[in-house]
């Protein structure tokens, strides 16, 4: 009995931070996941982007309609907790291809929400260990078909 009480709360915390643990890259995996297709959504507007890579209304008219895909993913809850439009950001780049030496617009969609723990803001529960930010980037070519 004095070994279990003496390992209990060890065994406690470690179980409990696998777990957390799991679903904090459960939720990075998810995110990194709708910002990818929020990325090939845009990438897809007709007519949303001008050859020097400026945008058009049509790419300003859709740019919602893109956050809302990545934070809801086409249901009426966040995909993780605590994500919100806010948190999505989209943008066009115009890069330059070496080999042909051509430019392209390249759509980025970069996603930052906090990790929101199933035990409050510590990702293992009785430790200093913080809340850690969640991250994901994508980007894909401008076709506009």
């Amino acid at each position: 009995m004095v070994e279990l009480a003496i390992l209990m709360p060890l065994l406690v915390i470690v179980v409990f931070g696998v777990i957390e643990l799991g679903r904090a890259l459960y939720q990075q995996q998810a995110i990194t996941k709708a910002a990818t297709a929020g990325a090939r959504f845009m990438s897809r507007v007709y007519e949303g982007l001008n050859d020097d890579c400026s945008t058009n209304p049509e790419w300003t008219a859709r740019v919602p309609d893109a956050q809302n895909l990545v934070v809801f993913g086409g249901g009426s809850n966040p995909i993780i907790p605590g994500l919100s439009v806010g948190d999505v950001s989209i943008s066009a780049e115009e890069r330059v291809i070496p080999a042909p030496n051509d430019n392209v617009c390249v759509v980025v969609v970069t996603v930052e929400s906090a990790f929101v723990g199933a035990f409050g803001t510590r990702l293992i529960p009785m430790t200093t260990i913080g809340t850690p930010t969640l991250n994901a980037r994508a980007e894909e070519v401008y076709i506009g078909e």
